[in-house]
């Protein structure tokens, strides 16, 4: 077993050796001291806490601290947002070896009523000059291609919250357009229908328009769409320290929805989640109401209360 540990990496579609090299000691040794009290075999454990403590560390920034990742809240957020192009059941299997590895490197996090946990910081929304810059890289890139399937790339993340997988194989068809503006389908692990800010609306219009129902919308001309699409698109044009991350162009969408009010069963639903404990983490980027708009809101009451 421990060869087998020393000698694991993960495949480079799933963890890129640049981003396999800072946390390889953290994943192995951590795989070491769980798998014996678990049911899983090493390389099970490796193949799922290399895929999550990538995200932890390079997406959410997150130390590479048992305590700090091993997080109830952390796990579901990933199993339920992070986790593209597998089924619910699969996600379901990942989930529960987190947990295990969680339950034996940091047990009191499995009983958050006898001891204190520290809370996880979540993924920041994008600033309006960061959005800024993000726009202005994508309408700025010089072949129209290119510029056009970054605005498609943008719009999609942040204006309706999809993932970069699920902007690869969002398809002509999938845009709907009718009288209260644009919807896109989306498919794979979490089939769902989400209609898309007013802003962007016309980005999708113009990106179908000419296109056959079955093409692909971003990168047409394609044959099939992969889960590192988007991340080598991103790899390929972005530069001059644009930084351009699509969990966190989604995250700027969750919040902004939140910030607006739109209750959270609907944008939990736009998001395509059903545990709660994966939204919750964003809850931190959304302000508290002041008194007045407190007291107002409390006060007001339906016409079916009396």
């Amino acid at each position: 077993m421990s060869d087998a540990i020393d000698t694991y990496k993960p495949s480079p579609r799933r963890v890129t050796e640049e981003d396999w090299e800072p946390i390889a000691a953290f994943v192995r040794e951590a795989v070491r001291d769980a798998q014996p009290r678990t049911r899983y075999t090493a390389r099970n454990l490796l193949a799922t806490f290399s895929v999550y403590a990538d995200w932890c560390y390079r997406v959410c920034g997150e130390e590479l601290d048992r305590a700090a990742i091993l997080q109830p809240a952390l796990i579901a957020e990933w199993a339920d947002l992070a986790i593209e192009d597998v089924e619910r059941t699969t996600a379901g299997n990942y989930r529960s070896r987190l947990l295990r590895i969680m339950e034996v490197l940091n047990p009191g996090a499995a009983r958050p009523r006898m001891v204190a946990l520290p809370s996880s910081k979540g993924i920041d929304p994008y600033t309006g000059e960061e959005l800024y810059k993000i726009w202005s890289w994508a309408y700025g890139l010089v072949k129209p291609r290119n510029s056009r399937d970054a605005i498609v790339l943008v719009a999609a993340c942040v204006g309706a919250g999809l993932t970069g997988t699920e902007v690869a194989h969002l398809r002509a068809r999938d845009v709907q357009v009718d009288d209260d503006g644009v919807m896109l389908l989306t498919s794979g692990a979490r089939p769902r229908i989400v209609p898309v800010l007013a802003s962007v609306e016309q980005i999708f219009i113009d990106a179908v328009a000419g296109l056959e129902p079955y093409d692909f919308v971003f990168r047409p001309g394609r044959d099939d769409a992969y889960k590192n699409t988007v991340s080598m698109f991103v790899h390929k044009y972005v530069h001059g320290g644009v930084e351009v991350k699509t969990q966190r162009l989604r995250a700027t969408w969750v919040i902004g929805r939140l910030r607006e009010g739109v209750p959270i069963q609907a944008v939990m639903k736009a998001m395509g989640i059903e545990d709660f404990s994966a939204i919750t983490r964003f809850l931190r980027n959304v302000p508290d109401l002041d008194v007045a708009e407190f007291r107002a809101r409390l006060r007001a009451e339906s016409e079916h209360v009396r």
